[in-house]
């Protein structure tokens, strides 16, 4: 959020919130062990991310008055790249539920290592994407 004061306006405040919805394809390591039960990973690689959609929320704050516009990202004229190289952290826990099936919970963590901002003017200011990704499900040997 930016601030600055203004002798007339008396205090302004701008911020633009990005939110964009991926596709992550990940290529991941997975060492672990198994323990009683169950089973635990270390999970880490790299991923590859493609932009399906997103919305840019502009907020403006003058003298208190709060002005909110949130409109449809297009990745063209608002020169955002569609593509991301990231990397992936994690870990995975599985516990066995029978012969045949386990339960599974899986955190990890993406880190966007490509700059998204296509925009030549403004080649100072980088973007890169943040992420959490948590699954969990049974897994069936057959």
């Amino acid at each position: 959020m930016e601030t600055e004061t203004d002798p007339v306006l008396g205090r302004v405040e701008a911020s633009v919130r990005l939110d964009a919805s991926y596709i992550e394809i990940p290529l991941l390591l997975k060492v672990g062990t198994g323990f009683g039960i169950g089973r635990f990973d270390v999970l880490l690689g790299p991923s590859f991310g493609y932009a399906l959609n997103g919305k840019i929320k502009t907020t403006l704050s003058i003298a208190g008055q709060v002005e909110t516009e949130t409109r449809d990202l297009d990745f063209e004229n608002d020169n955002y790249n569609r593509s991301d190289l990231g990397a992936q952290v994690g870990a995975s826990l599985g516990i066995n539920l029978g012969s045949s099936t386990r339960l599974f919970v899986d955190g990890r963590y993406l880190l966007g290592l490509s700059n998204v901002n296509s925009d030549e003017n403004t080649s100072d200011q980088t973007i890169k994407n943040r992420g959490i990704a948590l699954s969990g499900g049974l897994l069936f040997s057959f």
